[in-house]
């Protein structure tokens, strides 16, 4: 797999997997992910590694806010599939900046979806597209509403069983669930960028040096950063 240093435009049009052979050759998959629960692709107690058979911890997202690369963290606590949308999802969940954890309820909107044609380990490999919106509690301070795109890498086997793709999770650069927003506050109307994805982060070279595995740069380890490899705290609960 490529390292992660290349324009996330790229990657928000071709998933990362697709880029080295068949990119082109996709069905359009939307109508069929009607009859999935895809709740599962980001928030789940474990995920299903397809190469070792085996099940691991669920990633929990990296992000960042502002052009500082101020350390943005999000936790999704529920998904639940809507009765009256089956592209909708309701999210219920929190976010932390600088120690200020905030509540938050929203959307998860399914716009676009495609399905690889052809078959790689007895998986064929997706992509799809939702739109994301987050109201936080707007009794909390510094609290605002995050729009943006996230794009969701998934795989389906041969008995039409739909997992969170886990496919080369070990290869250098791999990442998952990259989404791309905007936070604005509430009361003053200021928009920052509010960025965040599973093992990596969009549009992020300038904070993350790491060829493998994310790394953040020297320079913005006072930006909330420091102690991020030995954090381990449960700080949504």
């Amino acid at each position: 797999m490529k390292p992660f240093f290349f324009p996330f435009l790229l990657a928000f049009c071709v998933s990362a997997r697709a880029q080295g052979h068949h990119a082109t050759q996709f069905t359009n998959y939307y109508d069929s992910l009607r009859v999935f629960d895809l709740g599962r692709l980001w928030r789940a107690d474990s995920i299903y590694l397809q190469d070792d058979r085996t099940n691991s911890a669920f990633p929990e997202p990296i992000g960042f806010i502002g052009a500082n690369y101020q350390r943005f963290d999000i936790h999704f606590l529920q998904v639940v599939k809507s009765r009256k949308d089956p592209y909708v999802y309701i999210v219920t969940g929190k976010t932390r900046v600088s120690g200020n954890i905030c509540a938050f309820s929203g959307t998860v909107s399914v716009v676009s979806a495609r399905l690889d044609r052809h078959w790689e380990r007895h998986y064929r490999e997706g992509l799809l597209t939702a739109a994301v919106v987050l109201y936080e509690d707007s009794t909390k301070k510094g609290s605002g509403v995050i729009t943006g795109r996230m794009q969701t890498n998934f795989c389906v086997d041969k008995k039409r069983r739909l997992f969170y793709d886990a496919l080369d999770m070990e290869a250098d650069g791999y990442y998952n669930n990259q989404c791309i927003g905007v936070w604005r506050r509430y009361r003053t109307h200021i928009t920052k960028k509010c960025n965040w994805g599973d093992f990596r982060i969009p549009e992020s070279t300038a904070l993350d040096e790491g060829a493998g595995v994310f790394h953040v740069a020297d320079e913005y380890l006072k930006n909330g950063w420091e102690g991020y490899d030995n954090d381990t705290t449960a700080w949504w609960q």
